[in-house]
């Protein structure tokens, strides 16, 4: 069985080498929620996307007057996932 920890650092991996289909995208931020994470600061870092779908779909495009707010975004995001897992390290908690 894989642990919270795996699933978030797997998903975290998956999203920055834009490898993510929706589902993973809902996951990882069913697990920022687990993890005590807002709905409203885990999509603060979205910057006017407005759904996971549009981000993907902006990924998919790759519009170079895109490139640096769409990396932005997602290193935001891969940011925020990052700081739970270590946050779950030294606080024991997340396992």
């Amino acid at each position: 069985m894989t642990t919270f920890k795996q699933e978030l650092y797997d998903l975290t991996h998956k999203i920055e080498n834009d490898e993510a289909e929706l589902k993973d995208y809902q996951r990882y931020e069913y697990l920022l929620k687990k993890g005590g994470l807002s709905d409203e600061y885990i999509h603060s870092y979205l910057e006017g996307i407005n759904s996971w779908e549009e981000l993907i779909q902006k990924r998919k495009n790759k519009d170079a007057n895109q490139d640096f707010t769409i990396a932005t975004i997602v290193g935001g995001i891969v940011g925020v996932g990052i700081g739970v897992l270590i946050a779950g390290t030294f606080n024991g908690g997340g396992k």
